[in-house]
């Protein structure tokens, strides 16, 4: 919506209510749980050992050395920090820091990585041992 004029409703508090309601049923979801905590790369322990992975561009449904992009593993050895869109109940977006000390070519990931997205998971596998590197298209 644009412009300076309020927005009319019949019924505000019911309208509050409901949205109350709604983000609560996410929050105690388990799916969403799952999302909170690990983001979009907890998807990828879910996909690879069933063979919908996304892997060079959509080429392939696995993809070797995954276990370095899991949700978990990025957890556990690079999140800086949870991050959150305004008002989401979900919270599914993180930062994580790569390890300090290692040089890496690529300036956007010299210092913090938002989270990746999937399939884009696949293209920082290399940064639990010191950053993004390129892989060749074809093996």
């Amino acid at each position: 919506m644009r412009g300076s004029g309020g927005l009319n409703m019949a019924d505000p508090q019911a309208m509050q209510a409901v949205a109350f309601r709604l983000q609560n049923q996410i929050r105690k979801n388990a799916f969403f749980s799952g999302a909170r905590s690990f983001g979009t790369p907890g998807l990828v322990s879910l996909m690879q050992p069933i063979g919908r992975f996304p892997t060079q561009n959509f080429r392939y449904g696995s993809f070797n050395g995954y276990e370095s992009i899991t949700g978990e593993t990025l957890r556990e050895k690079h999140l800086e920090r949870d991050v959150a869109c305004f008002s989401c109940p979900i919270g599914c977006d993180k930062i994580y820091r790569r390890n300090p000390g290692r040089v890496c070519r690529h300036r956007q990931f010299q210092r913090r990585i938002r989270n990746p997205q999937f399939p884009g998971s696949a293209s920082v596998r290399q940064l639990p041992a010191g950053g993004a590197q390129r892989q060749r298209a074809v093996r």
